[in-house]
């Protein structure tokens, strides 16, 4: 597990020399692409240096997973999130994405924010929404897709480009399902 606070502390010769002693597939918490967003979820860098530490990582010859948060812009920033989060990673072509739904416990601040009224957490459409754009918009190859945490909506893996028609059918299929009921 690393993030971008990691890859930013290391030089470019501690990263090809961690490659050589084996260090590789690192699980990066990249979360979203867009600014706003990493900024409510005080990541501590914004996207442009995301996409230089992750070059500096594909320079070391370092593979990278991405983690991805699904509706940490909150309800109103949904379609720029899916955007500008598929763009980094179509640029920096992680050999996996692995995606998670916003979600808060008792305890944790953005509980609290949540209880307040200073997030609004996205609905259930909306969660669907934004993993259909930000589907439509990746342009990979060889790219495990996976998304089975469970607190997705849409619990899917595929590989892309090969299964992305087959996931993008199941995100419909389920919004079809939550508009009859």
């Amino acid at each position: 597990y690393a993030s971008i606070n990691n890859i930013r502390g290391k030089t470019d010769e501690e990263l090809v020399r961690l490659r050589g002693l084996g260090i590789n597939e690192l699980n990066v918490g990249i979360e979203s692409g867009l600014d706003e967003a990493l900024e409510l979820m005080n990541k501590g860098y914004d996207s442009r240096e995301a996409l230089y530490e992750l070059g500096r990582l594909r320079d070391a010859g370092m593979d990278y997973g991405a983690n991805v948060i699904f509706g940490g812009a909150g309800p109103g920033r949904l379609r720029d999130n899916a955007a500008a989060t598929a763009e980094i990673l179509n640029r920096t072509t992680p050999y996996l994405i692995f995606t998670g739904t916003i979600h808060a416990d008792p305890g944790c601040p953005l509980y609290d924010d949540i209880q307040s009224g200073r997030f609004i957490e996205p609905t259930i459409g909306e969660h669907i929404d934004e993993e259909e754009l930000f589907l439509e918009l990746l342009e990979l190859d060889n790219c495990l897709y996976f998304g089975l945490h469970p607190s997705n909506v849409v619990r899917m893996q595929g590989w892309l480009p090969r299964d992305k028609d087959a996931m993008l059918y199941e995100v419909r299929q389920t919004r079809t399902c939550l508009a009859r009921r």
